[in-house]
Parts: C-alpha cells; sequence; structure tokens
C-alpha cells in the first residue's frame, strides 16, 4: 500500500473536489459544434445531410486531432485528470476553497502554538517547591517544546502546502 505525501492527498482532494462539484467540458463536442457551425454543407448539396465534423473525423482522422489540438489550446481549460477538462474559473474556484481551508486550518495551528507558548512562558517562570514538583514542571516543559516544534513544522507544511495548491496547474 502506497502512502501519499501530504502534498499527493491535497492534490488529489482538490481533484476529487473540481470532479465532484464542477461539471467537466466535453471538449470534442464543442470542437464538433464548433465545426458543424463553421463549416456547414451546402443545404442543396448532396452531402447536406452529413455533419462536417464527422467527415473530417472519419476521412481525415490526423487533420481532426491536430485542429483539436489547436481548439484546445485556444480554450481557458485546465486538464485535471487525464482527458478531463474543466473551466479555468471553475479549477480557481475550489483552489481558493482549498487554500481558504488550509489557511483556516493553518490559524488554528498558530492558536494552539501562541497557548503552548503561553503556558511555556508560565511554567518557566514558575518556582517549584519541592523536587517532584520540579521534575513535574521541567517534564510538562520539555512536552511543550516538542509541541512547540512540531506546531511550527506543521504550520511550515501547511504554508507550502497553500503554495502548492495556489500553483498547481492541473
Amino acid at each position: 500500500m502506497t502512502t501519499l505525501t501530504p502534498y499527493q492527498k491535497t492534490i488529489s482532494e482538490l481533484k476529487n473536489k473540481i470532479r465532484e462539484d464542477y461539471t467537466e467540458v466535453d471538449t470534442e463536442a464543442q470542437y464538433d459544434d464548433m465545426l458543424d457551425e463553421c463549416y456547414p454543407f451546402d443545404k442543396n448539396s448532396i452531402f447536406s445531410h452529413l455533419k462536417p465534423s464527422k467527415v473530417l473525423k472519419e476521412m481525415s482522422p490526423t487533420d481532426y486531432r491536430c485542429g483539436y489540438a489547436d481548439y484546445l489550446n485556444s480554450l481557458s481549460l485546465v486538464e485535471v485528470v487525464s482527458g478531463e477538462y474543466y473551466a479555468e474559473e471553475d479549477v480557481q474556484a475550489a483552489k481558493d476553497e482549498v487554500v481558504y481551508e488550509l489557511e483556516q486550518k493553518k490559524e488554528e495551528l498558530e492558536e494552539e502554538l501562541e497557548g503552548a507558548e503561553r503556558e511555556l512562558e508560565e511554567l518557566t517562570d514558575r518556582e517549584p517547591e519541592n523536587p517532584e514538583e520540579k521534575e513535574e514542571v521541567c517534564g510538562r516543559i520539555h512536552e511543550i517544546e516538542v509541541t512547540i516544534l512540531e506546531l511550527n513544522q506543521a504550520i511550515k507544511d501547511t504554508e507550502e502546502l497553500v503554495e502548492s495548491v495556489e500553483n498547481w496547474g492541473g
């Protein structure tokens, strides 16, 4: 079983969010519609019952694929998963939501860090009355210092995830 890195997990969640919340753009159908609208056969010709997109696709598949690739490049789309395209503004909206959630998590971590730092300050200012209490206070100080290190790392990791999501383009 493969364990995902936090980056991979976050990007996977972003892709799932896009796929669940937004509609995939059927780029091939759009391309076919565009061909049929721009290059219709003359109504009086023997080809009037045919669709130009279908004729091009069947008679010259290479030209069809080249035109389709050019058409894709002209659109504001993001390929989220191989062959699945979504409107750029939808992808940006999903990214904004994920970034917001990560920033909320970061704020919670920062608040937790502030609380741990306050507790550490209170404990270091306190003068233990006996050796047992001193040992207990020292143990608690060590626990808090470890927690502070972990929280700082979690905040840094969250900041990196925010940056990764903002820069992700499909």
